[in-house]
């Protein structure tokens, strides 16, 4: 807790319409129009040892309820985040201030938060108002024209996108009588990634032999990539014939060129394929989720634009995945906070997204299929897309059988028991 003087410059929140709630039934409105009445019978009857008592207890409930009525008033609370992009297992720090704005003291003034579980190291009991979170609760009283601080940390458990509070601000007489509630909608998203593991050396396959990426086999070349020369041979290209080299060795020497592959990426994450006849496979999918951002930034990390499809829903728009391939410096972040954001719940089947979306794609872009197991409809899509020309890997997580599959990259990918390593905007760390 840090009490400090109130800057000018901080501005108040825009908080929710206030509450009171009313501590025992001496001070309820019927009550106090009860003990009125009594009051005046007893005026009347000269009954002194009444009217006193009654009152102390009157005046004591008028004031009480008049403090209570002004102890919000001009009081305002505030919550920062340090960060709120998070990879499970960090840690950020969270402020709360309070703020009384008045000349009337804040006997005590009570701050709740609202947290996630996923978001918690420790558990705290549920929230009033937002059951499935915990409620992180502080405390203290303040003067006049003065501010309180809190700092507590948060450590991301589970991929996912997650909102905090609202903020409830709660505070009342001196005596405890009135309690004077208010909500401030303070909104607040934490957004955490997927895990992301080392990729062990898989190329997808390229639909084009010349192109920006170097590839391992000598069987193209890019003639605009020379690295070195050797002498002419009958099959040789006149086009390759470097003649100043030629001129000075008096032999014909030709230009030997790297070979390379345009690629462009398209992972797409098929929710519905982790769907089984014993019900959703939570465990699989979130595996799934992490391999499709492990390869992600293994792609981008090489310099291969790279693209996102899924059809689940997103939390927060409700639709499903589309963030086209490209190779700008967000894009893996692009892609990490559409993966957060990912649920389950399955927009269309696989086959059908895919039908729609190959549409927009470039020619020549290679498509990844992350998926648990693959369905007979989704077999016979593969195959059309094989001869309709494109390159494709398919990477199953599941244990099915790979038969009908032929002529298509195919990996099983178990989830591995490496640590994943930390990760930048700029690559691995």
């Amino acid at each position: 807790m840090d009490p400090s003087p109130l800057p000018s410059s901080s501005p108040p929140a825009s908080p929710f319409r206030p509450s009171t709630a009313v501590s025992g039934l001496l001070f309820h409105k019927s009550s106090l129009l009860l003990l009125t009445g009594i009051l005046l019978l007893s005026a009347w009857g000269g009954l002194v040892t009444l009217v006193v008592p009654l009152s102390l207890v009157l005046a004591a409930a008028l004031l009480a309820k008049f403090w209570a009525r002004l102890s919000l008033v001009q009081v305002s609370a505030k919550r920062t985040v340090k960060e709120n992009r998070l990879f499970p297992g960090d840690q950020t720090e969270i402020r709360l201030e309070v703020a009384n704005r008045k000349l009337l003291p804040l006997p005590w003034v009570e701050i709740e938060d609202a947290i996630p579980p996923q978001l918690l190291a420790e558990n705290l009991p549920p929230s009033a108002h937002r059951p499935d979170c915990g409620s992180l609760l502080r405390s203290s009283s303040l003067l006049w024209y003065r501010r309180t601080k809190w700092k507590y940390s948060l450590r991301a458990g589970k991929r996912g996108f997650y909102s905090l509070g609202p903020l409830r601000l709660t505070s009342g007489d001196l005596f405890g009588f009135y309690r004077r509630r208010i909500d401030f909608p303070q909104p607040e998203s934490m957004i955490v990634y997927p895990k992301i593991f080392p990729i062990p050396s898989f190329s997808p396959p390229s639909l084009f032999p010349l192109g920006d990426i170097r590839s391992q086999k000598r069987i193209f070349q890019d003639p605009v990539r020379p690295i070195g020369l050797r002498e002419y041979q009958p099959f040789d290209s006149l086009r390759s014939i470097h003649w100043k080299a030629s001129g000075r060795s008096q032999r014909l020497q030709v230009k030997i060129f790297e070979p390379t592959a345009t690629l462009q990426a398209s992972l797409f994450l098929g929710a519905d394929s982790y769907q089984g006849n014993g019900g959703f496979q939570e465990e699989p999918f979130e595996w799934g989720i992490s391999l499709t951002a492990s390869l992600a930034h293994h792609f981008i990390a090489q310099g291969i634009p790279t693209g996102l499809f899924a059809n689940g829903r997103s939390i927060d728009s409700g639709q499903p995945t589309q963030i086209l391939p490209g190779g700008r410096p967000e894009q893996i972040l692009m892609i990490l906070e559409a993966l957060a954001k990912l649920t389950s719940r399955v927009v269309e089947p696989l086959e059908t997204f895919l039908q729609k979306e190959r549409m927009a794609l470039a020619q020549g872009t290679t498509l990844v299929f992350v998926l648990h197991r693959i369905s007979e409809p989704m077999l016979w899509q593969v195959q059309e897309l094989k001869e309709a020309g494109y390159k494709l890997a398919v990477l199953l997580s599941g244990e099915q059988e790979t038969s009908g599959l032929d002529g298509t990259v195919i990996k099983k990918w178990a989830k591995p028991a490496e640590t994943p390593f930390p990760f930048s905007p700029g690559g691995r760390i």
